[in-house]
C-alpha cells in the first residue's frame, strides 16, 4: 500500500496528513522519532502544539514505525540521509511557500 500522499487519484483533491499520535515515536526503539512540542501564535496567542521528530541518523530501518502508524503516512526510501518520509512535522515551509495564502494552522 502506498503513503497516501503517493497515491494518485481522479477524485477532488484532498490531503491526508499525520496526526501526531505517536504511534510511530512508542514503537521506535532507537529514538529516531520523538514527540516534541513547539509553539506557534494563532490569532496573536500563543498555542503549543505537538510534532514528530525525525532523527536519520539513529534510524536503523526497521520499518517498526512504517507497521504502528495508523494513518499509512510513512514509508521507506531509496535516500540513506533520509530513510523514512511522508509525514507532516508541521514545519511550516508549505504555509511559506503557498503563493496564495491558502494553507494555514487550525
Amino acid at each position: 500500500m502506498l503513503c497516501p500522499a503517493l497515491e494518485e487519484t481522479d477524485l477532488e483533491p484532498s490531503f491526508t496528513s499525520c496526526i501526531r499520535c505517536g504511534a510511530c515515536a512508542s514503537m521506535c526503539s532507537n529514538d529516531a522519532l520523538k514527540v516534541e512540542q513547539y509553539e506557534i501564535t494563532i490569532d496573536g496567542e500563543p498555542v503549543a502544539r505537538d510534532r514528530i521528530s525525525f532523527n536519520p541518523s539513529k534510524c536503523d530501518q526497521c520499518g517498526d514505525c512504517i507497521e504502528a502508524c495508523p494513518y499509512d503516512m510513512i514509508h521507506k526510501t531509496d535516500n540513506p540521509k533520509l530513510p523514512i518520509a511522508g509525514f507532516c512535522t508541521l514545519c511550516g515551509q508549505c504555509l511559506e511557500a503557498c503563493p496564495e495564502d491558502a494553507l494555514c494552522y487550525k
